[in-house]
């Protein structure tokens, strides 16, 4: 490891280092609240879909905005995911939550685990910096691909890439406050060009102790069509589990496998069924993140196919916003998924995917915003459940209703955007 300064660099790095593994063996079963805002950034002018710097750099205009919220768990050194508010922490990686747009994990324990306590890194002390008036010690480190964790999703599959980056710790107690990591040798077919990850971590009061957590991130990604994607994240309200959280391993694939059904769900809801809902939660672009909870209420009693009994009016349905962004371009309109999973009425309760069911005068509202054609990608997601509303202004209340419609509950836990036929 090389030397700079007249200080110890060995010395400040064994003290990270112990500082790191003691927070990690005391951080096992808390929950933080993830908020994320991520910026789309196209250039001007048309340039070739590649890799690799442009000269001069492109111009860019920003064409696109979403917002989420998640629920993160840190439990036996693995971090787990949830939409906001479950209370049901999924083994599965972030990328089977977020299903779109660039998405990163590992700042509470998959970075610190493989930087601070992995074997075969190499550290380099580069001296003191200052940040808010705090005196930082720096080094660079680099991490082969024979000791990276760190994985890049190409296709359907994580593929090990190199990394390096460098962190800096406190110079009065040597408590890791910032982290950048880039990966290397990124791999053909992921469409991503280069990345970077920011982490601002925090000591924070957790059941009476100090935990380390990160306090925000930024994670940027360039793509190979020159677009660049800033992720803006914080973390917020973090607290240790509570009694009514409970970790949940591939749930929709043993369910499928053992015909059980959930603890307090009675009955499945087959696909093909209409639902005519209307909101009782308020849905707007100030204050609605995908990953929020949803509520609404059925309008119209729902009899179910070979069933006896039906569904009653005014019985409660509960679900998800699964997708809110803001678009730019052609002209500024938003993209919101809202599924249904969930009915509950007396003492029934009933397990479903129910998505959007576009109608003819959401399609009129919609053609003039593009040029009076819709393309076919659009109608594809219009199909799948997508709203498409236009204005500058997202703001849906007690008074929106409209219709959704139930698709089959696969066994990975994905939709199937058309019914199955009944043979």
């Amino acid at each position: 490891m090389a030397c700079a300064g007249a200080e110890d660099p060995e010395e400040i790095l064994r003290q990270v280092k112990k500082n790191v593994s003691e927070q990690i063996a005391k951080s096992a079963n808390y929950a933080c609240t993830e908020t994320l805002i991520r910026s789309y950034f196209r250039p001007i002018t048309a340039l070739s879909a590649a890799c690799g710097p442009a000269s001069p750099p492109p111009q860019r205009k920003q064409f696109a905005r979403d917002q989420l919220r998640l629920d993160v768990a840190v439990s036996k050194d693995a971090e787990l995911y949830s939409w906001h508010g479950e209370n049901q922490f999924s083994s599965n990686r972030i990328s089977d939550i977020v299903e779109t747009g660039p998405i990163s994990s590992g700042g509470f324990v998959g970075y610190l685990q493989n930087i601070f306590l992995g074997k075969g890194i190499e550290f380099t002390y580069t001296g003191t910096s200052s940040l808010n008036g705090k005196q930082l010690f720096n080094f660079d480190f680099v991490v082969s691909k024979e000791a990276s964790a760190y994985t890049i999703l190409v296709g359907t599959e994580y593929q090990v890439v190199p990394f390096h980056g460098s962190f800096g710790a406190s110079g009065g107690n040597f408590e890791l406050v910032t982290l950048k990591v880039v990966p290397d040798e990124i791999p053909f077919g992921s469409n991503m060009c280069s990345a970077e990850t920011e982490i601002h971590y925090q000591l924070a009061p957790i059941s009476g102790r100090d935990a380390l957590i990160p306090e925000s991130f930024q994670f940027t990604v360039d793509d190979d069509q020159h677009v660049d994607i800033v992720s803006r994240g914080q973390y917020q309200q973090c607290h240790e589990f509570r009694s009514e959280s409970t970790l949940r391993f591939d749930y929709s694939d043993a369910e499928s496998h053992s015909g059980v059904l959930p603890a307090g769900i009675t009955e499945r809801v087959p696909a093909g069924v209409t639902l005519h809902l209307a909101l009782t939660t308020p849905v707007n672009n100030d204050n609605s993140y995908a990953g929020d909870p949803v509520d609404a209420v059925l309008l119209a009693p729902v009899k179910l196919p070979g069933a006896s009994g039906e569904i009653p009016r005014g019985a409660r349905v509960h679900g998800v916003i699964t997708q809110f962004d803001s678009r730019l371009e052609p002209s500024e309109h938003f993209f919101l998924k809202i599924v249904f999973e969930r009915i509950t009425a007396a003492n029934k309760s009933y397990r479903l995917l129910a998505v959007h069911k576009p109608s003819g005068k959401e399609l009129d509202k919609i053609t003039p915003l593009f040029g009076g054609i819709v393309p076919k990608p659009v109608m594809i997601k219009l199909n799948e459940g997508m709203m498409i509303i236009p204005g500058k202004r997202l703001d849906l209340d007690q008074r929106f209703k409209g219709e959704w419609r139930t698709v089959a509950l696969a066994s990975a836990g994905q939709v199937d955007t058309e019914p199955r036929k009944n043979n």
